[in-house]
């Protein structure tokens, strides 16, 4: 191109006056374009510029070295890198909306304990948990802070790396949920990426605190109190004795749950009063607990690939207002009003059926079952001592749980059955704490009440917080963590939910594009600015 501008322009200048004091010589120079023959170079260095040189020929050749270096130094300032460009959306159906939990005006007919009470039974510390998202990457490579004493340091060299806990436990687990930062559960693997579309979804994470209290600090008369929860189970046998009292006095017809998409925070708290006095379990104990609740709910950013694939925070709002040009709409984002979920408390009987020595005392609890939106402690307790549980069954239908010795078969003693929580009270690496009493399995060898009951105290003295056990309480509570989290995914998964949310994503293509760094843009810019000088001054000896 340079070369083209010079040729042209040397016709101009020849024929102008400016050239009339030119040889022969110099003017066959330009008109064979010589300034394009490197053997030209060394003639001029070498002593021959007043044979072949001329003001014209030092500017074409100025031209030329410019245009000539021009194009080496962007591919040397020039790279590519990949990007992603939009294709065809997919799109995730059908999923739970905070909104589509809360104004249905009817219940679950109890299905969501149910749900809970299944999964609680058969969870394992060890299981992996794909709806368990953290609100912070688990490296393995950074060093972690960690309290031994919460998971006990008497079990070999398990906890003694520096490395999160999740790594040594070969990933996120509900063993580990204590220890992980911002656990929370959303419907959506926690692997997921939306790419190029922002999208949002409902998360909730529930944290426990356990602590022990004093007997004036446990409520009283909680059989009594309008919408409570309350259950007693216990022997009262001269050979056996244990009791638990299970209670939460506020008024559980109300559901704390409300049908926004605006972040929602609010407390529950259980109180227990366990006793055990019997030989066969290793600690004999008696107190008063109390498991407080806190649940926080509302909307976070799924990863893509603007947030640098990591979940963003809970939201203080509705995520709508938040939606930006890589946005898609996600189904109705208008709240509806909240509904009143009160029971008449007209409806709330009260029982007391003894049986067997063991009494079980129920004022609310059967009325409960039939709240919709419970929150997740109250689904764990009637979970774990509401109609149906464990202890519930074995307390109201013994006979039904103990073998007639005559009917013995080969297979005595098998497992026939998972006791409930108790998977969730084992190590992060899934052993039995020491002195429990009780493992994880029921077995079809109870013979007589007395094989009843020495499975169900060492079940009570399970619940049982010793704040100096530090191996136990940490696992207590870790316990209730993954209950938690294993009732949000009951209710949000439960089939009476009618889910409206759909989550779009776009993994994109991958598009070659060039690019340039600053240093390279200024450098090539003066470049070609000079190049451009150069060619107006050749191009004014045409004289246009």
């Amino acid at each position: 191109m340079s070369s083209a501008v010079c040729s042209k322009a040397a016709v101009g200048f020849m024929q102008r006056r400016q050239s009339r004091g030119m040889t022969l010589r110099q003017t066959m120079v330009l008109a064979d374009k010589r300034w394009a023959v490197p053997e030209l170079y060394w003639q001029l260095v070498t002593g021959s510029f007043r044979r072949y040189g001329s003001s014209f020929l030092m500017l074409a050749i100025s031209l030329i070295f410019l245009g000539g270096v021009i194009t080496p130094l962007q591919s040397v300032f020039l790279t590519s890198k990949t990007i992603k460009t939009p294709t065809h959306p997919g799109q995730v159906y059908r999923l739970t909306d905070l909104t589509d939990l809360t104004p249905l005006g009817f219940g679950d007919s109890n299905l969501v304990p149910v749900l809970a009470r299944s999964a609680i039974t058969s969870a394992y510390n060890t299981d992996p948990q794909s709806r368990l998202w953290t609100g912070e990457c688990v490296s393995c490579k950074s060093a972690v802070n960690r309290n031994a004493t919460s998971f006990g340091s008497q079990y070999g060299n398990e906890y003694d790396s520096d490395r999160p806990e999740a790594c040594e436990a070969g990933g996120i687990t509900l063993g580990n949920m204590s220890s992980l930062p911002d656990p929370f559960f959303a419907q959506l693997p926690s692997a997921y990426n939306t790419g190029l579309i922002e999208q949002f979804l409902p998360r909730i994470n529930s944290t426990v605190t356990n602590e022990r209290i004093s007997e004036d600090e446990f409520p009283s008369n909680c059989d009594t109190l309008p919408g409570a929860f309350y259950m007693s189970y216990g022997d009262r046998t001269d050979l056996y004795h244990w009791s638990i009292v299970a209670c939460m006095p506020a008024d559980q017809t109300f559901s704390p749950w409300k049908p926004v998409r605006d972040r929602q925070d609010f407390p529950e708290t259980l109180y227990l009063n366990i006793s055990v006095d019997y030989l066969q379990v290793a600690y004999q104990a008696t107190g008063f607990f109390q498991i407080t609740m806190n649940t926080s709910a509302g909307f976070f950013e799924l990863p893509n690939y603007m947030n640098g694939g990591i979940p963003g925070p809970l939201l203080d709002h509705d995520p709508g207002p938040l939606c930006g040009p890589a946005c898609v709409a996600q189904g109705d984002i208008v709240p509806a009003e909240e509904p009143d979920s009160r029971l008449d408390s007209r409806d709330i009987a009260k029982r007391q059926v003894p049986a067997n020595g063991t009494i079980i005392t129920s004022n609310s609890s059967l009325a409960l079952e039939d709240v919709e939106n419970r929150g997740p402690l109250l689904t764990i307790a009637i979970a774990l001592f509401g109609e149906g549980s464990f202890i519930s069954d074995r307390v109201k239908k013994p006979d039904s749980c103990i073998r007639d010795v005559a009917f013995d078969a080969p297979n005595y003693g098998t497992c026939i059955g998972q006791v409930p929580l108790q998977g969730l009270m084992r190590t992060t690496y899934n052993k039995d704490l020491e002195n429990t009493g009780l493992g994880v399995c029921v077995h079809n060898g109870l013979r007589g009440m007395a094989s009843l009951q020495e499975q169900l105290a060492p079940y009570i003295h399970a619940f049982y917080y010793d704040e100096d056990d530090g191996a136990k309480a940490g696992r207590i509570s870790n316990a209730f963590n993954a209950a938690a989290f294993l009732a949000n995914e009951a209710w949000m998964t439960s089939p009476t939910v009618d889910a409206t949310l759909d989550v779009y994503y776009d993994e994109g293509a991958d598009t070659l594009v060039p690019v340039i760094s600053t240093a390279g843009i200024v450098t090539i810019s003066l470049l070609l600015a000079a190049d451009l000088i150069f060619s107006e001054d050749i191009d004014g000896f045409r004289g246009n």
